[in-house]
């Protein structure tokens, strides 16, 4: 009775088995024959085997050096966030100090102004050095000058101060009273050039402290000026930094992509 033949159409080798069996061979040539065949396969197991290690060994190298890049990319992303932080940071600072600068220099305008009233309001009421306490000038043409004008000033109350000589005279006609007027004459024709001295020292220090503060804004537009190309400049080292990171972004999703097909390629 022959055997019956199952899944002829599968395997072309059990075909083969069962023709080998059906001639009728020896037992041990069909042993041969199965040790051969086991043999064979198990040697195209270990090999399939050994080809999945390899595959699984690229495949966890790979994905460690994905995840190293990933960390690599946070730790860059989070270093350029901390980078764009200190720019603003820095930025902010500058426009703190340019206000402070600008505080002080009005301040320091506001001082000049104040010294220069001080001044003339002492020249106009006339008083000694040691009655009034007041701030001299640090330019030292400029305390030459307040010094001829104090001079001029106590000149003049001198003057003043000085009684005519020919005051309280009773010479008949009247002759006596002429010299006092012509006196008073001159001492009101001195009082007017010191005040007219006067008003010309104060046009002259507004003048300077026009010009100081003319020094002071020029300066404070520099620094607002340089303040704001640092800042262009660092936005745009940003946006060049934003640009290089998506062009190495999106070099590394190609190859990335060309790493799947490889792979793609192998499994097949």
């Amino acid at each position: 009775m022959s055997p019956i033949r199952l899944h002829s159409s599968i395997s072309p080798d059990l075909d083969s088995t069962f023709d080998l069996a059906n001639s009728g061979l020896p037992s041990n040539e069909l042993l041969d024959y199965y040790r051969r065949k086991v043999a064979s396969l198990t040697a195209e197991s270990d090999a399939f085997q050994s080809r999945l290690d390899r595959l699984a060994k690229i495949t966890h190298r790979q994905n460690n050096l994905h995840e190293q890049l990933q960390e690599s990319d946070v730790t860059t992303h989070r270093l350029r966030d901390q980078l764009s932080e200190v720019q603003i940071l820095v930025h902010k600072e500058r426009d703190h100090v340019l206000r402070l600068y600008a505080e002080i220099d009005r301040l320091k305008l506001r001082e000049l102004d104040d010294r220069r009233r001080i001044q003339y309001l002492l020249r106009l009421s006339g008083l000694a050095s040691a009655e009034a306490a007041y701030f001299l000038p640090d330019c030292a043409h400029l305390g030459e000058q307040f010094n001829a004008s104090k001079a001029v000033v106590s000149c003049n109350r001198r003057c003043m101060a000085s009684s005519c000589p020919f005051r309280g005279s009773s010479t008949k006609g009247g002759r006596g009273r002429k010299p006092c007027s012509q006196h008073n004459s001159r001492v009101s024709a001195h009082a007017d050039n010191t005040i007219a001295n006067i008003d010309y020292q104060s046009v002259v220090w507004d003048l300077k402290c026009s010009e100081t503060a003319l020094y002071a804004l020029k300066k404070q537009l520099e620094e607002q000026s340089k303040a704001a190309q640092d800042r262009i400049e660092s936005l745009l080292v940003d946006r060049r930094e934003l640009i290089k990171a998506r062009q190495a972004q999106t070099h590394m999703l190609k190859a990335r992509i060309v790493e799947l097909q490889d792979q793609y390629v192998i499994l097949d």
